[in-house]
Protein backbone atom coordinates (compact mmCIF):
# COMPACT_ATOMS: atom_id res chain seq x y z
CA UNK A 1 0.00 0.00 0.00
CA UNK A 2 1.18 3.56 -1.02
CA UNK A 3 1.03 5.81 2.18
CA UNK A 4 0.17 8.70 -0.45
CA UNK A 5 -1.25 9.29 -4.00
CA UNK A 6 1.06 8.36 -7.29
CA UNK A 7 1.06 11.65 -8.59
CA UNK A 8 3.54 12.20 -11.68
CA UNK A 9 6.73 13.27 -10.86
CA UNK A 10 7.07 17.09 -10.27
CA UNK A 11 3.77 17.37 -9.17
CA UNK A 12 4.07 15.52 -5.45
CA UNK A 13 5.92 18.89 -4.45
CA UNK A 14 2.44 20.59 -4.90
CA UNK A 15 0.49 20.37 -2.00
CA UNK A 16 -3.17 19.23 -3.06
CA UNK A 17 -5.45 21.76 -1.59
CA UNK A 18 -8.75 22.51 -3.16
CA UNK A 19 -10.90 24.84 -1.30
CA UNK A 20 -14.22 26.12 -1.78
CA UNK A 21 -14.82 30.21 -3.19
CA UNK A 22 -15.61 31.56 0.07
CA UNK A 23 -12.76 30.05 1.75
CA UNK A 24 -15.98 28.49 4.52
CA UNK A 25 -13.89 25.40 5.80
CA UNK A 26 -15.93 22.41 5.96
CA UNK A 27 -15.94 20.29 9.31
CA UNK A 28 -14.09 17.47 8.51
CA UNK A 29 -16.22 13.76 8.03
CA UNK A 30 -15.64 11.32 10.58
CA UNK A 31 -13.49 8.23 9.16
CA UNK A 32 -15.50 6.29 6.11
CA UNK A 33 -18.18 8.67 6.23
CA UNK A 34 -19.20 11.25 3.59
CA UNK A 35 -19.54 14.97 3.66
CA UNK A 36 -23.02 15.79 1.48
CA UNK A 37 -23.57 19.49 2.74
CA UNK A 38 -25.25 20.50 -0.73
CA UNK A 39 -26.92 22.36 -2.06
CA UNK A 40 -28.14 19.73 -4.58
CA UNK A 41 -29.08 20.66 -7.99
CA UNK A 42 -32.71 20.69 -9.08
CA UNK A 43 -33.57 18.16 -11.37
CA UNK A 44 -31.03 15.46 -12.96
CA UNK A 45 -28.55 17.27 -14.88
CA UNK A 46 -25.48 19.81 -14.76
CA UNK A 47 -24.59 21.89 -17.54
CA UNK A 48 -20.83 22.09 -17.99
CA UNK A 49 -18.81 24.11 -20.43
CA UNK A 50 -15.08 23.51 -20.49
CA UNK A 51 -12.25 26.54 -21.94
CA UNK A 52 -9.51 24.53 -21.81
CA UNK A 53 -8.09 23.38 -24.80
CA UNK A 54 -8.26 20.11 -26.83
CA UNK A 55 -5.65 18.38 -24.61
CA UNK A 56 -7.85 18.30 -21.76
CA UNK A 57 -10.53 16.16 -23.63
CA UNK A 58 -9.70 12.63 -21.98
CA UNK A 59 -9.65 13.88 -18.57
CA UNK A 60 -12.44 15.82 -18.75
CA UNK A 61 -14.58 12.74 -20.40
CA UNK A 62 -12.75 10.59 -17.38
CA UNK A 63 -13.84 12.79 -14.54
CA UNK A 64 -17.63 13.39 -15.98
CA UNK A 65 -17.74 9.58 -16.65
CA UNK A 66 -16.55 8.95 -12.61
CA UNK A 67 -19.86 10.29 -11.66
CA UNK A 68 -22.10 9.90 -14.70
CA UNK A 69 -21.73 5.89 -13.47
CA UNK A 70 -21.60 6.24 -9.88
CA UNK A 71 -25.82 4.92 -9.56
CA UNK A 72 -26.65 8.36 -8.44
CA UNK A 73 -29.75 9.85 -10.60
CA UNK A 74 -27.62 12.98 -11.76
CA UNK A 75 -25.46 13.78 -15.18
CA UNK A 76 -22.77 16.49 -16.06
CA UNK A 77 -23.69 16.80 -19.90
CA UNK A 78 -21.40 19.53 -22.02
CA UNK A 79 -23.17 21.89 -23.65
CA UNK A 80 -22.55 25.29 -25.64
CA UNK A 81 -21.50 28.35 -23.40
CA UNK A 82 -24.66 30.35 -22.86
CA UNK A 83 -26.78 27.51 -21.95
CA UNK A 84 -23.94 26.36 -19.22
CA UNK A 85 -24.55 26.28 -15.13
CA UNK A 86 -20.86 25.52 -14.42
CA UNK A 87 -17.77 26.85 -16.14
CA UNK A 88 -14.08 24.49 -16.57
CA UNK A 89 -10.55 26.51 -17.25
CA UNK A 90 -7.92 27.51 -15.96
CA UNK A 91 -7.29 29.86 -13.10
CA UNK A 92 -4.15 31.01 -11.01
CA UNK A 93 -4.61 28.84 -7.70
CA UNK A 94 -1.33 29.14 -5.99
CA UNK A 95 -0.51 26.08 -4.49
CA UNK A 96 -3.54 24.01 -5.31
CA UNK A 97 -4.27 21.90 -8.30
CA UNK A 98 -8.10 22.61 -8.56
CA UNK A 99 -10.09 25.25 -7.19
CA UNK A 100 -14.42 24.41 -7.15
CA UNK A 101 -17.36 26.05 -5.96
CA UNK A 102 -19.51 23.97 -3.95
CA UNK A 103 -23.25 22.43 -4.72
CA UNK A 104 -25.80 24.21 -6.76
CA UNK A 105 -25.05 28.36 -6.72
CA UNK A 106 -24.79 31.19 -9.37
CA UNK A 107 -21.85 31.24 -11.08
CA UNK A 108 -20.63 28.07 -10.28
CA UNK A 109 -16.92 27.12 -11.97
CA UNK A 110 -14.03 24.26 -11.75
CA UNK A 111 -10.70 25.67 -12.18
CA UNK A 112 -7.32 24.02 -12.40
CA UNK A 113 -4.08 25.12 -11.81
CA UNK A 114 -2.63 27.49 -14.90
CA UNK A 115 1.19 26.93 -13.91
CA UNK A 116 0.16 23.37 -13.19
CA UNK A 117 -1.44 22.18 -16.01
CA UNK A 118 -0.53 24.51 -19.28
CA UNK A 119 0.13 23.22 -21.39
CA UNK A 120 -1.20 20.01 -20.37
CA UNK A 121 1.78 16.96 -20.54
CA UNK A 122 0.68 13.71 -21.28
CA UNK A 123 1.63 11.84 -18.44
CA UNK A 124 -0.17 14.34 -16.63
CA UNK A 125 -3.64 13.26 -17.86
CA UNK A 126 -4.07 10.47 -15.35
CA UNK A 127 -3.95 13.19 -12.36
CA UNK A 128 -5.96 16.01 -13.98
CA UNK A 129 -8.50 14.05 -14.16
CA UNK A 130 -8.73 13.07 -11.15
CA UNK A 131 -8.45 16.53 -10.19
CA UNK A 132 -11.15 17.08 -12.08
CA UNK A 133 -13.46 14.03 -10.99
CA UNK A 134 -12.68 15.80 -6.99
CA UNK A 135 -13.73 19.12 -8.27
CA UNK A 136 -16.78 17.77 -9.63
CA UNK A 137 -17.78 16.27 -6.43
CA UNK A 138 -17.44 19.50 -4.72
CA UNK A 139 -20.10 21.03 -7.42
CA UNK A 140 -22.66 17.96 -6.48
CA UNK A 141 -22.63 19.29 -3.40
CA UNK A 142 -19.89 16.68 -1.63
CA UNK A 143 -17.04 18.06 0.82
CA UNK A 144 -13.87 16.69 1.88
CA UNK A 145 -13.41 13.71 4.46
CA UNK A 146 -10.73 12.44 6.47
CA UNK A 147 -10.10 8.80 5.61
CA UNK A 148 -8.00 6.10 5.95
CA UNK A 149 -8.87 4.67 2.56
CA UNK A 150 -8.66 5.54 -0.91
CA UNK A 151 -11.13 8.09 -1.75
CA UNK A 152 -11.82 10.59 -4.28
CA UNK A 153 -13.29 13.02 -1.91
CA UNK A 154 -10.14 12.86 0.50
CA UNK A 155 -7.42 15.77 0.94
CA UNK A 156 -5.02 14.91 -0.16
CA UNK A 157 -7.04 13.07 -2.80
CA UNK A 158 -6.71 9.34 -3.30
CA UNK A 159 -4.54 8.79 -0.41
CA UNK A 160 -3.60 5.03 0.92
CA UNK A 161 -4.37 3.87 -3.01
CA UNK A 162 -2.52 0.62 -3.50
CA UNK A 163 -0.17 0.61 -6.27
CA UNK A 164 -1.44 -0.75 -9.72
CA UNK A 165 0.36 -4.13 -10.23
CA UNK A 166 2.15 -2.64 -13.44
CA UNK A 167 3.20 0.13 -14.81
CA UNK A 168 1.24 0.58 -17.40
CA UNK A 169 -2.14 0.73 -15.45
CA UNK A 170 -4.10 2.69 -13.30
CA UNK A 171 -6.23 2.74 -10.40
CA UNK A 172 -9.48 3.96 -12.30
CA UNK A 173 -11.70 2.82 -9.53
CA UNK A 174 -11.82 6.41 -7.93
CA UNK A 175 -14.73 6.38 -6.33
CA UNK A 176 -15.10 4.33 -3.02
CA UNK A 177 -18.18 3.39 -1.45
CA UNK A 178 -18.81 6.61 0.69
CA UNK A 179 -17.85 9.03 -2.72
CA UNK A 180 -20.97 7.19 -4.21
CA UNK A 181 -22.93 7.07 -0.75
CA UNK A 182 -22.99 10.47 -0.60
CA UNK A 183 -23.99 11.46 -4.10
CA UNK A 184 -26.76 9.34 -3.60
CA UNK A 185 -27.37 10.65 -0.55
CA UNK A 186 -28.25 13.73 -2.39
CA UNK A 187 -29.16 12.80 -5.76
CA UNK A 188 -31.10 9.32 -4.83
CA UNK A 189 -30.25 6.30 -6.65
CA UNK A 190 -28.23 2.82 -5.57
CA UNK A 191 -24.24 3.00 -5.75
CA UNK A 192 -22.70 1.00 -8.75
CA UNK A 193 -19.56 -1.00 -8.31
CA UNK A 194 -17.14 0.38 -11.19
CA UNK A 195 -16.75 -2.52 -13.53
CA UNK A 196 -13.13 -2.72 -13.51
CA UNK A 197 -10.28 -1.42 -11.00
CA UNK A 198 -7.30 -0.75 -13.06
CA UNK A 199 -7.18 0.60 -16.59
CA UNK A 200 -4.49 1.36 -19.49
CA UNK A 201 -2.67 4.29 -19.05
CA UNK A 202 -2.35 4.05 -23.26
CA UNK A 203 -3.10 1.37 -25.72
CA UNK A 204 -1.22 -1.19 -26.61
CA UNK A 205 1.07 -0.02 -29.58
CA UNK A 206 1.10 -1.48 -32.74
CA UNK A 207 3.40 -3.76 -33.86
CA UNK A 208 6.26 -2.86 -36.34
CA UNK A 209 5.91 -3.66 -39.71
CA UNK A 210 7.87 -6.05 -42.26
CA UNK A 211 10.29 -7.06 -39.68
CA UNK A 212 13.20 -9.03 -41.43
CA UNK A 213 16.23 -10.46 -39.78
CA UNK A 214 19.57 -10.61 -41.44
CA UNK A 215 22.38 -12.75 -40.88
CA UNK A 216 26.08 -11.36 -41.12
CA UNK A 217 28.48 -9.63 -38.84
CA UNK A 218 26.76 -8.31 -37.41
CA UNK A 219 23.72 -9.22 -37.13
CA UNK A 220 20.93 -6.45 -38.51
CA UNK A 221 17.24 -6.38 -37.94
CA UNK A 222 15.11 -4.04 -39.60
CA UNK A 223 11.24 -2.89 -39.10
CA UNK A 224 8.86 -0.12 -40.85
CA UNK A 225 7.60 1.92 -38.32
CA UNK A 226 3.23 2.10 -38.17
CA UNK A 227 1.82 5.45 -38.93
CA UNK A 228 0.29 7.35 -35.66
CA UNK A 229 3.21 6.09 -33.27
CA UNK A 230 2.80 7.20 -30.16
CA UNK A 231 5.97 9.03 -28.31
CA UNK A 232 7.85 7.42 -26.49
CA UNK A 233 7.40 4.13 -28.38
CA UNK A 234 10.50 1.88 -27.85
CA UNK A 235 11.78 -1.50 -29.37
CA UNK A 236 13.21 -4.25 -27.23
CA UNK A 237 15.73 -6.92 -28.81
CA UNK A 238 15.92 -10.15 -26.95
CA UNK A 239 18.80 -12.69 -28.16
CA UNK A 240 17.81 -16.48 -27.14
CA UNK A 241 19.33 -19.94 -27.45
CA UNK A 242 17.64 -21.21 -31.05
CA UNK A 243 15.02 -23.02 -28.88
CA UNK A 244 12.81 -20.03 -28.25
CA UNK A 245 11.99 -19.77 -31.56
CA UNK A 246 10.53 -23.60 -31.52
CA UNK A 247 8.36 -22.82 -28.61
CA UNK A 248 10.69 -22.92 -25.88
CA UNK A 249 9.60 -20.34 -23.59
CA UNK A 250 12.45 -21.11 -20.90
CA UNK A 251 15.06 -20.74 -23.31
CA UNK A 252 17.86 -18.68 -21.57
CA UNK A 253 18.05 -14.75 -22.31
CA UNK A 254 21.41 -13.89 -23.62
CA UNK A 255 21.64 -10.83 -24.21
CA UNK A 256 19.15 -7.28 -24.62
CA UNK A 257 18.76 -4.15 -26.39
CA UNK A 258 16.59 -1.26 -26.05
CA UNK A 259 16.41 1.39 -28.64
CA UNK A 260 13.29 3.54 -30.00
CA UNK A 261 11.14 2.37 -32.44
CA UNK A 262 10.90 5.10 -34.35
CA UNK A 263 14.47 4.66 -35.41
CA UNK A 264 13.68 1.33 -37.65
CA UNK A 265 16.52 -0.87 -37.34
CA UNK A 266 19.06 -2.77 -34.57
CA UNK A 267 22.28 -4.12 -35.36
CA UNK A 268 24.74 -6.45 -32.97
CA UNK A 269 27.27 -9.00 -32.35
CA UNK A 270 25.87 -12.67 -33.44
CA UNK A 271 27.50 -14.66 -30.00
CA UNK A 272 29.01 -17.77 -31.14
CA UNK A 273 28.53 -19.85 -34.59
CA UNK A 274 25.12 -21.58 -34.56
CA UNK A 275 22.29 -19.93 -34.90
CA UNK A 276 20.12 -18.08 -32.24
CA UNK A 277 16.87 -16.39 -31.42
CA UNK A 278 15.78 -12.93 -31.59
CA UNK A 279 12.72 -11.88 -30.36
CA UNK A 280 11.78 -8.24 -31.50
CA UNK A 281 9.10 -6.27 -29.08
CA UNK A 282 7.56 -2.72 -29.33
CA UNK A 283 6.38 -1.46 -25.99
CA UNK A 284 4.74 1.95 -25.48
CA UNK A 285 6.18 4.78 -22.95
CA UNK A 286 4.98 2.49 -19.78
CA UNK A 287 6.18 -0.67 -20.97
CA UNK A 288 3.16 -2.91 -22.52
CA UNK A 289 4.28 -4.43 -25.59
CA UNK A 290 2.77 -6.12 -28.06
CA UNK A 291 2.90 -9.74 -28.86
CA UNK A 292 6.93 -10.13 -29.89
CA UNK A 293 8.55 -11.37 -33.13
CA UNK A 294 10.60 -14.23 -33.40
CA UNK A 295 12.97 -14.68 -35.98
CA UNK A 296 16.90 -16.60 -36.68
CA UNK A 297 20.16 -15.39 -37.56
CA UNK A 298 23.44 -16.49 -37.29
CA UNK A 299 27.21 -14.93 -37.97
CA UNK A 300 28.80 -14.77 -40.97
CA UNK A 301 29.93 -18.20 -42.76
CA UNK A 302 27.11 -20.29 -42.08
CA UNK A 303 24.44 -21.08 -43.64
CA UNK A 304 21.12 -18.64 -44.05
CA UNK A 305 18.35 -19.28 -41.39
CA UNK A 306 16.19 -19.13 -44.13
CA UNK A 307 17.32 -22.90 -44.87
CA UNK A 308 17.14 -23.78 -41.21
CA UNK A 309 13.04 -23.07 -41.19
CA UNK A 310 11.09 -20.27 -39.99
CA UNK A 311 10.63 -20.14 -36.72
CA UNK A 312 7.42 -20.40 -34.17
CA UNK A 313 6.34 -17.64 -31.94
CA UNK A 314 6.18 -19.53 -28.00
CA UNK A 315 2.68 -20.58 -27.18
CA UNK A 316 0.20 -17.85 -26.47
CA UNK A 317 -0.78 -19.03 -23.11
CA UNK A 318 3.06 -18.89 -22.18
CA UNK A 319 4.16 -15.90 -23.18
CA UNK A 320 5.87 -13.55 -20.74
CA UNK A 321 5.17 -9.99 -19.29
CA UNK A 322 5.44 -8.08 -22.63
CA UNK A 323 2.31 -9.52 -24.62
CA UNK A 324 0.26 -10.06 -21.29
CA UNK A 325 -3.38 -8.32 -21.30
CA UNK A 326 -4.31 -7.81 -17.91
CA UNK A 327 -7.37 -8.82 -16.99
CA UNK A 328 -10.37 -6.40 -17.20
CA UNK A 329 -8.84 -4.69 -19.36
CA UNK A 330 -10.39 -3.83 -23.06
CA UNK A 331 -8.93 -5.91 -26.21
CA UNK A 332 -6.70 -3.61 -27.91
CA UNK A 333 -5.46 -4.32 -31.26
CA UNK A 334 -2.29 -6.82 -31.71
CA UNK A 335 0.38 -6.97 -34.18
CA UNK A 336 -0.11 -6.66 -38.42
CA UNK A 337 0.94 -9.62 -39.95
CA UNK A 338 3.73 -9.04 -42.26
CA UNK A 339 4.27 -9.66 -46.54
CA UNK A 340 6.22 -12.71 -46.93
CA UNK A 341 9.25 -11.76 -48.76
CA UNK A 342 11.44 -14.59 -50.21
CA UNK A 343 15.26 -14.81 -49.98
CA UNK A 344 15.31 -13.36 -46.39
CA UNK A 345 14.33 -14.42 -43.04
CA UNK A 346 10.96 -12.88 -42.18
CA UNK A 347 10.07 -12.62 -38.20
CA UNK A 348 7.61 -14.99 -37.10
CA UNK A 349 4.19 -13.40 -35.79
CA UNK A 350 2.32 -15.28 -32.59
CA UNK A 351 -1.41 -16.52 -33.78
Amino acid sequence: MDVGPAYPRGVRRWLMVVGLVAAVTLPAAPATAYQAPGPRWPGNTIRYHDTLPKSWNWSIRKAVRTWNTSGARIRFRKVERARAQVIIGYGGLGNAAGLATIGQRPGAFVKVNRLMFKPLRPGLRVFAAQVLAHEFGHVLGLGHVQSDNCRLMSTPLLTFCPKPPESWLYDCAWLATDDRRGAVHLYGGSPRQPRRQYCLREPKPPQMLDVRFRSGDPVRITWRVPAGLRPGTYVTVGVYEQSRCEGDVAAPLLSSARVRAARGWWKGSHPGLVPHCYQVQVHNRYGLGADPVLGLATGPGRADPASVGLTHAPPRHARRRGGHRPAGCADLPAGLPADDHAGEHRGAHPR
